[in-house]
């Protein structure tokens, strides 16, 4: 889905973890060609929105 994002012209927030070698590759080859943002953990930054939002609100 990257690759289809980034083909289209869109940004890209990636959160997936366990990429292969293979796949980790190519993130870093399509990257430099679009916005790209890959966490593997993103569970702190989503608490972090979280209570943001409720302090917020």
């Amino acid at each position: 889905h990257i690759r289809a994002a980034a083909e289209a012209g869109k940004a890209v927030v990636c959160g997936t973890t366990g990429f292969s070698a293979e796949q980790r590759a190519e993130i870093e080859k399509i990257g430099p060609t679009t916005r790209c943002v890959v966490a593997p953990n993103m569970s702190v930054g989503v608490n972090v929105m979280f209570k943001i939002a409720h302090d917020l609100a």
